[in-house]
């Protein structure tokens, strides 16, 4: 799945030695995550609650040394959203639409729920590790180098 032990990029499949983004459920190498990473602060608020989201961090050289956002949806489930949201809409059919916000608002809050749960057991498993051996620097991919 998506422990420790995964060491390639889902979406390119390079190997690698990146973080998981435990909320979104996917392990993104540094280029990977600027092309799938959609900021929330740019997402239209009434979807926000929509979706899952994360946190994470760019270099500053890759928003002009402005300080980054930190909050972060996959912009093919951003597109999902949407596409749902207007599928339904064009239905004309509002009782469907509010019901299926609803169990999409739950799913992501269930989620959220886990997410924060599997970072707890992440946190104090690190906590408890022992240090590695100290040697030569891994580099895991062309774009971390």
């Amino acid at each position: 799945m998506l422990g420790d032990s995964c060491m390639f990029i889902q979406e390119c499949g390079q190997p690698g030695l990146h973080d998981v983004y435990e909320a979104l459920r996917v392990r993104l190498c540094l280029s990977c995550s600027f092309e799938r990473l959609a900021p929330v602060p740019r997402i239209p608020l009434e979807l926000q609650d929509l979706l899952h989201k994360s946190t994470g961090e760019f270099y500053e050289k890759w928003y002009g040394g402005l300080p980054p956002p930190v909050v972060y949806s996959l912009r093919n489930e951003v597109s999902e959203v949407e596409e749902k949201i207007k599928e339904l809409v064009k239905m004309g059919d509002q009782v469907a639409l509010e019901s299926w916000k609803k169990e999409r608002s739950s799913a992501v809050r269930e989620r959220t729920k886990e997410t924060e749960e599997l970072q707890r057991f992440l946190y104090k498993r690190e906590a408890t590790r022992r240090p590695e051996p100290v040697g030569p620097r891994y580099i895991c991919c062309s774009a971390c180098g």
